[in-house]
């Protein structure tokens, strides 16, 4: 199938299918540099948009102005450390879901993941509620985790709703969720976006010892997460953007505790890389769940941001937001 999906894909856009990658688009926001006509740009991106800005001021370090990186990722992770840390980001933000749930006469039970687990179990039995498959219901339990709306209450017992309404037998709710989680995330050009910037893919072999070993490790996503690894095996490879070997300013790092679309691990990871650059960074963390902590919690995460992008100097300490 991911042989096929990428046969039609590739031709359907060819010659220019790996030109959709963090490289190309980093050459984008240099055309428009060059177009407005201005010494140099302020960046900032959220997760992939985050990549890119990286890449742009790895390939034009003397056109960045500023650079604000929210949830993001570093340049060459593997395929395979990319969905770990996004099944890892999953499971924490289930977590949190479940706590909070519980702490607030949750529509699941006393045991919202055990309820989740059994949700699971019916759909990879063929039983989903409202014919949902594992993967459509992994898919609509991390967008509503990664997008939440409303508050993290409203959300979380939102969230749950659905999910009990399914378990009875009334899966409405649960299929917005997935009409939901389909536009949000899984269009044709994320597709093709995700296996351009998808490099040192596993081989399929591997993807089949990920699917014994991870479920083990992440009971709810882990099958999903080592499946997800299969759609760009057959995608024609291209080079990873290399990192910055010298940055001319100082980076605002942003991340979130509980991310269920990149995970929370990359926030360390590119603070090593801009000490690798030569610069320094400060970090805004934020203890909730969502991706985008500039997004989702404004209030605390705004001002050093707004301090930076005036002044180019960063907060004098690190900033961590409470959920």
């Amino acid at each position: 199938v991911a042989t096929s999906a990428t046969t039609d894909c590739t031709d359907s856009i060819a010659p220019g299918e790996s030109a959709y990658d963090n490289a190309h688009s980093a050459e984008d926001l240099e055309r428009l540099r060059s177009t407005w006509d201005v010494p140099a740009l302020a960046v900032l991106g959220i997760g992939n948009g985050a990549q890119i800005a990286l890449a742009y001021a790895a390939s034009h370090p003397t056109k960045v102005a500023r650079l604000v990186l929210d949830s993001p990722l570093p340049l060459g992770i593997s395929a395979e450390a990319t969905a770990e840390q996004r099944v890892k980001g999953q499971q924490a933000a289930l977590d949190a879901f479940a706590a909070q749930c519980v702490a607030n006469n949750c529509p699941l039970g006393p045991d919202p993941k055990g309820a989740i687990d059994g949700m699971l179990a019916e759909a990879r039995a063929g039983r989903g509620a409202g014919g949902a498959s594992t993967a459509g219901l992994v898919e609509s339990i991390t967008t509503a985790l990664g997008y939440p709306r409303g508050d993290g209450l409203a959300n979380t017992l939102s969230l749950a709703g659905a999910l009990a309404a399914a378990r009875s037998g009334d899966a409405t709710a649960l299929n917005a969720l997935s009409a939901t989680a389909e536009a949000t995330r899984q269009t044709d050009g994320q597709f093709v976006n995700r296996c351009d910037d998808s490099v040192n893919r596993p081989t399929p072999d591997r993807v089949r010892e990920l699917l014994v070993a991870w479920p083990k490790k992440y009971p709810q996503f882990g099958a999903v997460g080592a499946l997800s690894l299969a759609p760009c095996l057959s995608w024609p490879s291209s080079p990873a953007p290399a990192a910055p070997k010298e940055l001319k300013v100082p980076v605002l790092l942003l991340g979130t505790h509980n991310d269920a679309i990149v995970g929370g691990d990359g926030v360390a990871a590119v603070a090593a890389m801009a000490i690798n650059a030569g610069t320094n960074s400060r970090r805004v963390m934020w203890q909730g769940t969502g991706h985008g902590t500039l997004v989702y919690t404004t209030a605390c995460a705004l001002p050093p941001v707004q301090g930076y992008l005036n002044t180019g100097k960063l907060p004098d300490t690190d900033t961590f937001c409470p959920a």
